[in-house]
């Protein structure tokens, strides 16, 4: 598990501890793991299959937009989703530095700033 959270998290802090082992604990309650594995991950011996991007019309989006990507997330680069804001009108994109995966979570405190700005903005 720490090996996971170290994708999700630039700072290694979070991946060592009580709040690693919070969650250690609550992934051995029944249902936990098939409940998280169900969205993403494979049943043993399938084939690895690529995810094409959906071909939709983003610039087709007429709400209000914020995307919030880490500059060191591995699994979703902030490229991708800086490009994917530059598709859709008027979206806004927050990147957060020394960021990975969760940068919500890592920089809670410019991610909960940011969020309740645009909500204020577009409420």
């Amino acid at each position: 598990m720490a090996r996971i959270f170290g994708e999700l998290f630039f700072d290694p802090s979070w991946t060592s501890g009580a709040y690693l082992e919070r969650r250690h604990e609550a992934s051995l309650e029944p249902g936990a793991f098939e409940y998280f594995a169900a969205g993403s991950l494979r049943r043993p011996g399938a084939q690895r299959t690529t995810r094409a991007r959906p071909q939709t019309d983003f610039g087709a989006i007429g709400v209000p937009t914020l995307l919030v990507g880490g500059s060191a997330d591995r699994l979703k680069p902030v490229e991708e989703l800086e490009a994917l804001a530059a598709e859709i009108p008027g979206a806004e994109m927050l990147r957060l530095e020394d960021a990975r995966h969760w940068p919500h979570v890592e920089h809670a405190e410019a991610f909960n700033a940011t969020a309740i700005a645009f909500i204020e903005r577009h409420a």
